[in-house]
């Protein structure tokens, strides 16, 4: 049984790009109605007079782009040396950008500044990258962050790369790196934030944010708190700031799309709506793709919040949220090609695995795709319980679970006390297919019997229905007696309509009722 996509608690924490793709989204300019931050630069000025080579150069280009101080003759000569001699694309880009060279973009690259171009004429021929790539571009990297120690841009990127493989660890040594040396720096801090809420490191995320002189004044620093506070169920002490920053109208409508969304997010938890809509309608004003896409999602969860995404077809990135709108309205193919260009956008993220692979799974009827997206998702979080299982899941249906015996080891290794109740039902009905699969048909029953007593627990409608609906068409595939009780059970069940899953549960038993009506007499 596929784990099903839910998103019921999302935030509007920054999304996580290299430097480059960051600077072509405007994220990155300075806010020209927010307070400069006083930082001295005056020893990488020096330092620049006394010796001129790339990492001096890299050290006081850097200085200048954090500290706005950009218009002094060594800050130019800095910049012409660091275009004429850098090999860091990262730190060419800085420099073009402080010295006005850098075009406007539509930031649709991957992670490894490839176009992005998938549709879905061609998303079979998608390929993650080989792990060779990657390592020669760790080893790249980490070659640029040691030679230039005092510029934060090579340290982020490395923790991003250590990101997609999964190396946590190293990942967290490279960005504490980065906030110490760039601690007022908006792109630091964004990803930085984005980093710690992944394996809900939620308290460094804050502190670091806390720290900054810069987070006071700076209406993207202020929602990365909010969003984080948020997650952690907790207030921040930054929603009074942002709010007066908001009625300033000191800032452009980009400045503060991400600050209304979080604002707007609080209040909707809260019950506050009309000051919620108030927000969210401010938040998309001039969106960008993260706060269209929490737009997106508070539209589902709330109707009265009136929102036509076809309208925002120009903002960079949509691929979240028109995966879910596409997926809202049955548009597999759609959806599913928005969830792989989400994921090579974002591929540290779990949410477009999952939605990938349970759309490929189910509705493309393609185990063949659902297992390749799983298996790149598990680089960057290799013991994720939900990837795995809907990896398993797809082996299992496509009867190919000889050629995943390391995953199932590991997937029967974990305990049902250590997952939490809603994965409880998906856990044992995979284990059941699992079992079945390998022809231990009676132990199969128990499991997914066992599934739908835990549903009914739960009194989760929709978990339950999904449930039978696999039990259901296991017990078809494998002819077994039982099959009469349960797809009648299962005819009897009500969906629950308006829902989010309605839709979708109801074709998924109208398929096992039609599968069913055709081998009644087997």
């Amino acid at each position: 049984m596929a784990l099903i996509f839910e998103e019921e608690d999302r935030t509007v924490v920054p999304n996580w790009r290299d430097f480059a793709r960051t600077l072509k989204l405007n994220e990155l300019a300075n806010t020209s109605h927010a307070p400069l931050i006083d930082i001295n630069i005056s020893r990488a000025v020096n330092d620049w007079r006394n010796e001129k080579n790339i990492g001096v150069a890299a050290d006081l280009v850097s200085s200048a782009f954090i500290s706005g101080k950009t218009n002094l003759p060594e800050v130019d000569e800095a910049i012409k040396f660091v275009i004429k001699n850098g090999e860091s694309t990262s730190l060419i880009t800085l420099a073009k950008e402080i010295n006005g060279a850098t075009k406007e973009g539509r930031g649709n690259e991957d992670f490894l500044g490839n176009n992005i171009k998938i549709n879905s004429a061609n998303y079979d021929e998608l390929e993650y990258p080989e792990d060779s790539r990657l390592y020669r571009l760790i080893n790249k990297t980490k070659t640029q962050a040691r030679q230039q120690l005092h510029n934060p841009i090579p340290w982020v990127e490395l923790a991003r790369l250590y990101s997609i493989f999964g190396h946590f660890d190293k990942a967290d040594s490279a960005m504490i790196i980065a906030v110490q040396l760039a601690p007022n720096n908006r792109f630091v801090l964004r990803s930085a934030t984005r980093l710690w809420a992944h394996p809900k490191h939620y308290d460094k995320a804050l502190y670091y944010l806390r720290k900054s002189q810069l987070t006071q004044y700076d209406p993207w620093l202020i929602s990365a708190h909010i969003a984080t506070s948020t997650l952690m169920k907790r207030y921040s002490p930054l929603l009074k700031k942002g709010e007066g920053i908001i009625s300033s109208k000191n800032f452009s409508n980009f400045d503060l799309t991400e600050l209304a969304s979080s604002i707007g997010t609080f209040q909707f938890n809260e019950g506050a709506f009309k000051q919620s809509r108030s927000n969210f309608d401010l938040s998309i004003k001039s969106p960008n793709d993260n706060s269209l896409a929490q737009m997106e999602w508070i539209s589902k969860r709330d109707g009265r919040f009136d929102f036509n995404l076809s309208n925002f077809k120009n903002v960079n990135n949509t691929f979240e949220a028109f995966a879910i709108e596409q997926n809202e309205k049955g548009d597999w193919e759609g959806a599913f090609v928005n969830t792989l260009k989400w994921f090579f956008d974002l591929p540290y993220t779990v949410r477009p695995v999952l939605m990938g692979s349970y759309i490929a799974s189910y509705f493309l009827k393609r185990q063949d795709l659902a297992i390749d997206l799983c298996k790149a998702g598990l680089k960057a979080n290799p013991n994720d319980f939900t990837i795995l299982n809907n990896l398993i899941y797809a082996y299992a249906l496509d009867n190919r679970l000889h050629q995943c015996s390391n995953y199932v080891d590991q997937y029967r290794k974990i305990k049902l006390s250590e997952i939490p109740n809603d994965w409880k039902v998906t856990f044992l009905a995979t284990n059941g297919l699992i079992e079945f699969q390998m022809g231990n048909i009676e132990f199969g029953k128990k499991l997914y019997e066992n599934a739908i007593e835990f549903a009914l627990k739960l009194k989760s409608g929709n978990l339950l229905l999904h449930a039978y609906i696999n039990y259901a068409k296991v017990l078809i595939n494998h002819n077994c007696s039982e099959k009469h009780v349960v797809v009648n059970r299962l005819k009897e069940l009500k969906i629950d309509k308006g829902s989010i899953r309605d839709k979708e549960l109801f074709l998924l038993r109208e398929e096992v009722l039609t599968l069913y009506a055709k081998n009644i007499f087997l």
